[in-house]
């Protein structure tokens, strides 16, 4: 790529003359002035700009003429400066300035809209998670409470399963204990037959003392 050419200025140019023409181009090619394809024309504007900024500066220009061959002839003539008007370049620059700063307001608007969307987006998501999950919660809480309802009453029927069993084991060993006195307190069978022996015999001994008595008499 030739800079020299690309900038429409000779190899032996002074910086002055590479700086005319670079804004000269610039506003040939500019996308408000310029009439043709803007594409061709940002494709034009990005090699003048690559071009001048190796151009202006004395050790880059030194390292591309050493690197692409050129010498620079200290006799030649210095290329004739093309006339442009002061006058309507600053206006240009003033206007490309302009550009800029709206362009640059426009993409602090864009992200401050995208940063309200993304924090709004955010917020609704939340409330969005926070409503179903409460609804959700809502149910699982009344499981809960039934769960532990159900778990009340079978305790509580234990209990009471438990009271009544206790109730019949007091009132059965009561009937058991009521009825071990009771047979305690019945006299045995040797005594009944003991008792009539007994009156028996006293009968018989009455019986021989009153014979004994009447024969003796």
């Amino acid at each position: 790529m030739n800079y020299y050419e690309i900038l429409e200025v000779s190899q032996n140019a002074s910086k002055e003359v590479i700086k005319n023409a670079y804004r000269a181009l610039i506003k040939k090619y500019h996308p408000d002035s310029y009439t043709g394809d803007k594409e061709y024309a940002q494709e034009i504007l990005k090699k003048i700009n690559e071009a001048y900024e190796v151009l202006i500066d004395d050790n880059k220009r030194l390292l591309y003429d050493y690197d692409n061959g050129f010498k620079i002839d200290p006799n030649a003539p210095k290329d004739i400066e093309p006339v442009v008007e002061t006058e309507e370049v600053e206006e240009q620059e003033d206007k490309v300035e302009k550009e800029q700063n709206k362009f640059e307001k426009l993409k602090k608007k864009i992200l401050e809209h995208k940063a309200v969307s993304i924090t709004v987006s955010v917020v609704v998501l939340f409330l969005i998670a926070f409503i179903f999950g409460s609804s959700f919660a809502g149910p699982k809480e009344n499981e809960k409470d039934k769960d532990s309802t159900v778990k009340t009453n079978i305790e509580n029927k234990k209990d009471e399963s438990n009271n009544t069993n206790n109730n019949y084991n007091k009132n059965n060993n009561t009937v058991n204990n009521r009825y071990n006195n009771t047979v305690d307190n019945l006299p045995s069978n040797n005594e009944e037959t003991t008792k009539p022996e007994q009156e028996k015999n006293n009968e018989v001994e009455n019986n021989n003392n009153q014979e004994t008595t009447g024969g003796v008499s």
